[in-house]
């Protein structure tokens, strides 16, 4: 999955796998982690975060961000409306709304609010997440963004946050989903 997400971030960023490996990793190893066929290493977690242009600003201009935006609001109503498995979905559409910016942060705020709407996220999804929070460049990512992320760290069930993947969530019922 985390693969999937980096090859996705690449394209949107328009670079190689070479471009992005450069200089520490080669194109292969990058190909392997994307294809799932090579767990990435912190190491390159961490080298990606510093190849990858953030262009969060943009993503906002061209109306994406807003349009997130929206759909995790719905998410939110809908899923305390007990219509789980559309906000569910909703939750999915947004990581693939965030994908668009190729930016790590925005996705991992979507896939972190996803695993809020889910009351069982799997193990995998959880490991995925915290995967995407590794490859953020924290001296790159925008203030409002960032802070966003942090609300939303606020809202996670204990269970998350400590990386795991089970017990029914530890949040108060009543506290709203949404970040805005």
């Amino acid at each position: 999955m985390i693969g999937q997400d980096i090859q996705q971030m690449r394209l949107v960023n328009k670079l190689s796998q070479e471009a992005l490996g450069s200089p520490q990793f080669s194109g292969a190893y990058v190909s392997r982690v994307e294809n799932g066929l090579q767990e990435p290493s912190q190491r390159f977690l961490s080298h990606v975060a510093t190849r990858l242009p953030y262009r969060n600003e943009q993503f906002y201009q061209l109306g994406y961000g807003h349009l997130m935006d929206s759909v995790m609001h719905l998410a939110q109503i809908l899923h305390e409306m007990g219509k789980w498995e559309i906000a569910w979905s909703l939750a999915s559409q947004s990581v693939d709304i965030a994908h668009q910016s190729g930016d790590p942060l925005i996705i991992s705020w979507a896939r972190g609010f996803q695993l809020m709407l889910h009351p069982d996220p799997d193990p995998r999804d959880v490991k995925h997440f915290w995967e995407m929070v590794r490859i953020v460049d924290w001296n790159q990512a925008n203030a409002e963004a960032a802070v966003r992320f942090v609300k939303l760290l606020g809202k996670l069930p204990v269970h998350i946050l400590s990386g795991g993947g089970s017990p029914a969530s530890t949040r108060q019922s009543g506290s709203p989903l949404f970040v805005p």
